[in-house]
């Protein structure tokens, strides 16, 4: 397998490119990919389905965008008879900052979801685990 290619970003964390269902795709850190890698296999043991990186979500009030929000991954849970249980939003963070505080706190409220903050440097102890976002 090639050695991921590594690119910093503007809080001083490398990315690195890894290849999803055929198509290069940039992570923003070496713990977003990480988590990405531990999702794949989820999606494999046939724990999750309909994974979706960097889903968007448009924060609309009073007919006006006041902006826009990208988490870093969304997917479905899988339950024992294969029916689609829990849709999950997450957010891998190794700086949380202000503006990202108002912007979680605005799609929680408008969309009624829950979005589950992954510290980064807790990323191995996430291997496995799908979190309950009820």
């Amino acid at each position: 397998m090639p050695k991921p290619k590594l690119k910093r970003n503007k809080y001083n964390a490398q990315g690195l490119y890894l290849t999803f269902d055929g198509k290069k795709t940039f992570f923003h850190s070496k713990a977003e990919g990480e988590r990405f890698k531990q999702l794949i296999i989820l999606r494999e043991d046939k724990s999750i389905t309909n994974l979706i990186l960097q889903p968007k979500f448009d924060c609309i009030v009073n007919n006006v965008k006041i902006c826009q929000y990208r988490a870093d991954f969304e997917y479905d849970t899988l339950i024992t008879n294969g029916a689609i249980g829990n849709r999950v939003i997450e957010d891998v963070k190794g700086q949380v900052t202000d503006i990202y505080k108002i912007k979680k706190k605005l799609v929680e409220s408008l969309y009624g979801i829950k979005i589950i903050e992954i510290p980064s440097r807790d990323i191995e102890k996430w291997e496995n685990i799908i979190p309950n976002n009820r």
